[in-house]
């Protein structure tokens, strides 16, 4: 067990104390080659993290993120995940084969 220090801290400040800046951390600084969308979506993160007290999310937390930014499915998927459509040549072989 710990040694009676009590609770772990997931924010070195308190969310509540942290005065905005009106800088864009996600878009104003040098290298920072996000796209609106992308920031957009970093910052709803944060929000989530701040709002529930997480560190960390889930795979479940990041659909969730993106389900409240509006995100929908539009259309069935037309592949399975992770299953490279194969390259044909003319003739209908696959390239890397013969």
């Amino acid at each position: 067990m710990g040694r009676g220090r009590g609770p772990k801290r997931l924010w070195a400040v308190k969310p509540d104390t942290v005065e905005p800046t009106g800088t864009d951390v996600y878009t104003s600084f040098p290298g920072s080659d996000y796209t609106p969308a992308e920031a957009e979506f970093l910052k709803a993160v944060e929000r989530y993290q701040r709002a529930n007290k997480k560190k960390f999310l889930s795979h479940v937390d990041y659909l969730r993120v993106a389900a409240s930014l509006g995100y929908r499915r539009v259309e069935q998927p037309t592949e399975e995940v992770g299953h490279a459509p194969t390259r044909r040549d003319g003739d209908g072989r696959d390239q890397a084969g013969g």
